[in-house]
């Protein structure tokens, strides 16, 4: 279709008024929240229009969500539940998860609120230039005692922390873990990821021996929390003279000797006395009539 094309003014003209508006509109196509400007020979390269709409309304200091609402003679939203009226029960449940807080009108939370404050011009200046100049801090107001001159790194940076998502995996060590998942970083020492990022808690060793067969002496020295448990077990202190030098070797059915043979302690030997089963209803006899 064409303006060219003869009576399309007509056509066009009697769409407009003869086609129902709709009555709302919640949606907005791909091609300009995606493929805005976009370069088809470079991937990702469109634009957002609406982000950019709601980037130009805050720079403009365009009134909030609520000041509309209160334009319009509409209550004042203070929890989700007020925007019952006016909006669909799955586009509030979206809202929710876009939103971490609770107030549904709040653009940013307090943290993120505080960070802002801190930019300015001055300082978004200083951050593009390559040779960093002494700046005043109200760049467009002429430098003057009410307005000195400051190094760039004398303003506030901001801190981009208050933004970041909340991971669902954790990484240590150049491993990945998921949430939930455990690992153990020493012998002794059990980690889990968590949302909040690693936790990590001690292990009460039950078996020295198994523990030092399993990992070597060596790793046992190393790791404090276990060198403390398992002390009573290890005379050795040359990492190269350990269990694990001795391949086929096992606590099980072992008397003495494997001890010895592995640079171990033996455990402690507890003695069980035997009592004499002849002395169980042995009665002295009575030489009492001899005696007398």
């Amino acid at each position: 279709m064409t303006l060219q094309k003869r009576h399309i003014i007509d056509e066009i003209t009697r769409g407009l008024y003869s086609t129902p508006v709709e009555t709302l509109d919640q949606f907005i196509t791909k091609e300009i929240t995606n493929h805005l400007f976009e370069d088809k020979k470079i991937p990702f390269s469109g634009m957002d229009l609406p982000a950019l709409n709601v980037q130009r309304a805050r720079d403009h200091g365009i009134p909030s969500y609520n000041e509309y609402r209160t334009m319009c003679n509409l209550k004042r939203a203070v929890t989700w539940e007020d925007f019952s009226k006016e909006l669909a029960p799955d586009v509030i449940n979206r809202l929710k998860r876009l939103y971490e807080t609770s107030d549904p009108v709040l653009r940013f939370t307090p943290d993120q609120l505080t960070e802002i404050r801190k930019a300015s011009l001055a300082k978004i200046i200083c951050d593009n230039l390559d040779i960093q100049s002494p700046i005043q801090r109200h760049i467009l107001d002429l430098p003057s005692e009410e307005n000195p001159m400051f190094h760039c790194q004398e303003l506030q940076h901001l801190n981009l922390k208050p933004w970041k998502d909340i991971e669902s995996v954790c990484e240590t060590q150049g491993r990945i873990l998921n949430v939930g998942e455990y690992y153990l970083p020493t012998p002794c020492t059990s980690c889990v990821c968590t949302v909040e990022g690693i936790k990590c808690t001690t292990i009460r060793v039950t078996n020295c021996l198994k523990l030092i067969e399993e990992v070597g002496q060596a790793a046992v020295l190393k790791d404090e929390i276990c060198s403390v448990q398992c002390s009573s077990y290890i005379t050795l202190k040359n990492e190269d003279t350990i269990v694990d030098r001795l391949p086929g070797l096992t606590s099980e059915g072992r008397g003495i000797n494997f001890y010895l043979a592995a640079g171990l302690k033996p455990p402690p030997v507890t003695i069980h006395r035997r009592k004499n089963p002849i002395s169980r209803n042995f009665k002295l006899r009575d030489f009492s009539i001899v005696v007398g």
